[in-house]
């Protein structure tokens, strides 16, 4: 969703695939200028879809969108026949330059796009009564997670109509995968686990919220390395108390 609002900014409307083996199917019936591969799909990843389509297609170019930077995960993106990468979570500017790079042609609107960065301050606290501070961590923690939502509405340009879709879409998604998640620890099911986290780190960061995005990461690599020592049900825990915060800022956000 966040990415076709980001193309739409250069008059492209993008056509998505929901899996690798419809984007296999999509790219044998069309002829596309370019092919943004999200790595982790269900059905067949897009490691293996950009395999499948070189086998057919070696000239359309195929970029990746991975939420890791590590060398050996590009060096496998790129060996799969993809010709470039976008880390998550997806800036503007990425963009600009892959469609310049393989589409210049889709890339004119680039530079009428300005992206603007905020600097966030901290403040000193003093001790105070513990109920008086409580209310002042949310009250803080409200404030951090304006200032980074804020961020993302610049760095994407969003209208408040859409930013109030991607909220109300991303607390959706965050209730149902963390139901996921919790289901699926009673079963010692990690791929389900690993798979829900990973989607909570990229939804998560892509609105600019990087504590939630940071526990979700820890979630997703010790259900990666089946960590039982692993204290999931504490990070789940406290994503639920983020919720429920970004709830009350949408809340204070989008009064009717």
């Amino acid at each position: 969703m966040l990415i076709s609002e980001i193309l739409k900014k250069f008059g492209i409307e993008p056509e998505f695939a929901f899996n690798g083996r419809e984007a296999v199917e999509k790219s044998l019936k069309n002829n596309y200028d370019l092919i943004f591969m999200d790595i982790l799909m269900p059905e067949m990843d897009g490691i293996e879809a950009t395999k499948r389509i070189r086998q057919f297609n070696l000239y359309v170019p195929i970029v990746a969108l991975t939420a890791h930077a590590m060398k050996n995960i590009k060096d496998e993106v790129l060996a799969s026949g993809m010709n470039d990468y976008v880390v998550k979570p997806i800036k503007v500017e990425e963009i600009a330059r892959v469609l310049e790079t393989y589409c210049s042609h889709l890339a004119e609107k680039a530079e009428t796009i300005k992206v603007e960065s905020s600097i966030s301050e901290t403040t000193e606290r003093k001790a105070k009564p513990k109920e008086k501070e409580q209310a002042e961590d949310i009250a803080d923690d409200i404030s951090k997670l304006r200032e980074e939502l804020e961020k993302a509405k610049k760095e994407y340009d969003l209208t408040p109509e859409f930013e109030k879709e991607l909220l109300e879409t991303f607390l959706t998604s965050l209730k149902g995968s963390l139901n996921n998640i919790i289901v699926a620890l009673s079963t010692g099911d990690f791929e389900t686990i690993r798979q829900e986290a990973h989607s909570i780190k990229g939804s998560a960061r892509s609105l600019g919220f990087e504590e939630i995005g940071e526990l979700a990461k820890d979630i997703e690599y010790a259900a990666r390395d089946r960590n039982s020592e692993f204290n999931y049900l504490e990070h789940v825990e406290k994503i639920s108390e983020y919720m429920k915060l970004v709830e009350k800022l949408s809340e204070e956000k989008f009064k009717s």
